[in-house]
């Protein structure tokens, strides 16, 4: 396990997501709009569905 590519990885996630003005995880960000609290995978979902992504079975 590379410990070094990991760290780096993570200080990176890190920036990406404070400069996204959001403050921690459990996070999603899709087209700017955050999603964010215990119903953020089924409204995520929902709002791909708006853009036309199909559910995989």
């Amino acid at each position: 396990m590379d410990t070094q590519a990991l760290d780096a990885r993570l200080v990176q996630h890190d920036k990406d997501l404070r400069n996204a003005g959001h403050w921690g995880v459990p996070t999603f960000v899709f087209n700017d709009e955050p999603f964010f609290g215990q119903d953020r995978i089924d409204v995520l979902e929902w709002r791909l569905g708006q853009t036309g992504v199909k559910k995989r079975d």
